[in-house]
Parts: C-alpha cells; structure tokens; sequence
C-alpha cells in the first residue's frame, strides 16, 4: 500500500476498513479449503447456537439482506448443510437446523477461522486484541 494521507489515518471508517480487509482476506483464503464463505460460515456459527433458527432471526443477527440469507441457506442447503422446514405456526417461514455434516464443518471451520484470524492479527499483542473486542462489543 502506497503512503496513507495522515487524514485518512485519523478516519476510523478507514482504519476499520483496513482492518476489516486484512482480516477477510485471511479468512475468506483459509476457508476456500472448508468449501465455504465467511457469511455462509457466520450462518453456521448462528445456526450452532441452537436447535433451530428462522430465517428473520438470522437476517437480523448477522444484519444480512433477506435475499443474501436465502441465497446462502440454498446453497447450505444443497451441500446438505442445513434442513429448513416450515414453521408449523406460521407456514410462510421457514425453520433452519444444522444437519449432523453441517455441525461437524462449523466446528472444523471455527478452527480455521480462529487460526487465521490470529495469523492475520499475529503483529497484535493479546492485550491490543481484547481492547479492540471491547471496543468493537461497545460500538455495536
């Protein structure tokens, strides 16, 4: 990366931003070996929280577009990652369970999440990582 405007350094959409891609690359490049995305991980992680989840809840937890969650449960779905069943309480929603191989790649690919994570973060001391964890619990 070229010389950074000393503007831009003080800009935190920019630090987070640069942040933000360090980080996603590290991560997207770790789990292209799993077979899947960050988000389609993220739903994962969501959906290894509980038995079942509907598909609102997803969309508001992960602030995901409806559409983007459908397209991501569709293609869980076709890997046999996930089961979604229709709410019998509301027949237009759909609830969505982990399948035993989707549990079994969540909690494989956590590892891989978490190792490059602390690869792409290496040059962070651990106490700069639990501040900005604190920081980032804080803002949201």
């Amino acid at each position: 990366m070229g010389k950074v405007p000393k503007q831009l350094h003080k800009s935190p959409l920019f630090q987070l931003e640069r942040l933000r891609k360090l980080t996603r690359d590290a991560v997207e490049a770790a789990l292209s070996q799993t077979g899947i995305t960050v988000r389609e991980y993220w739903v994962l992680t969501m959906l290894a929280e509980g038995p079942t989840t509907q598909q609102a809840e997803i969309c508001e937890a992960l602030a995901l577009d409806p559409s983007e969650v459908v397209r991501i449960l569709t293609g869980l779905f076709k890997m046999q990652l996930v089961t979604r069943d229709r709410d019998p309480q509301d027949r237009r929603r759909q609830i969505v369970a982990l399948t035993v191989e989707g549990k079994k790649l969540q909690k494989k690919a956590a590892d891989t999440v978490a190792t490059a994570e602390q690869t792409a973060l290496d040059d962070s001391s651990k106490k700069q990582l639990k501040q900005l964890r604190k920081m980032s619990k804080a803002v949201l």
